[in-house]
C-alpha cells in the first residue's frame, strides 16, 4: 500500500473516532462501527487501526475489535483542525521523504523524527517555538533541493507555518 493511501486512510478513521467520541478520550469504540461510518472496508479500516497504534493516536483494548483514541490523538485531530494547512504540509514531506531515493536509510530516519518532532510540539497547548526553529532548520539542511516534492512541501511548511516568523 501507497504510503500516503495509509495517511489518508488512517487520517480518516481517526477523524470519524474523534466526532463519535465528542473530545472523549476514554470512551471504547467499535472499530466495525467507526469504519462504517468512515466508509472504510474492514481491511482497510484495520490497515488504518494499526498504523494508528503504531504512531501512539489510538490503542487497543483488550476485547478484539475494541479501540480508544488516545490523549495524543485528539491532540492530532485538533491540531488538524486549527492548522489544516500545516498539518497536511508536514505529512506531505514524511511522504516525500519516504519516496525520496536521494537520501540514505539514516537521512530518512533523522527527517521522519525532526517531523514527528514538529507534529509533537505543533500538538502542545503552549509550543516551544525556539524548538520549532532548530527543528526546522534541521530539516532544511537535511532535505535540501532533493526533489520538486520535497521542495513543494518545504514551501507550504514556510507559507503556513506560523512558528517560523
Amino acid at each position: 500500500m501507497d504510503p500516503h493511501d495509509i495517511d489518508v486512510l488512517a487520517d480518516r478513521l481517526l477523524q470519524v473516532a474523534y466526532d463519535a467520541v465528542e473530545g472523549d478520550v476514554s470512551v471504547e469504540l467499535s472499530l466495525a462501527a467507526v469504519a462504517e461510518l468512515a466508509d472504510l472496508d474492514n481491511g482497510n479500516a484495520q490497515a488504518a487501526l494499526e498504523y494508528l497504534c503504531s504512531r501512539n493516536l489510538t490503542r487497543l483494548h483488550e476485547e478484539p475489535g475494541i479501540f480508544i483514541l488516545t490523549e495524543y490523538g485528539a491532540a492530532a485531530v485538533e491540531l488538524q483542525r486549527k492548522d489544516p494547512e500545516v498539518h497536511r504540509a508536514l505529512n506531505d514531506l514524511a511522504v516525500a521523504v519516504h519516496a525520496c531515493e536521494a537520501f540514505d536509510e539514516q537521512t530518512r530516519a533523522d527527517l521522519r523524527g525532526s517531523i514527528e518532532t514538529l507534529h509533537c510540539q505543533l500538538r502542545n497547548p503552549e509550543p516551544d517555538k525556539e524548538l520549532l526553529q532548530r527543528v526546522w532548520e534541521s530539516i532544511e539542511r537535511l532535505a535540501g533541493p532533493a526533489t520538486d516534492e520535497i521542495e513543494a512541501a518545504l514551501r507550504a511548511i514556510q507559507t503556513y507555518g506560523w512558528f517560523l516568523r
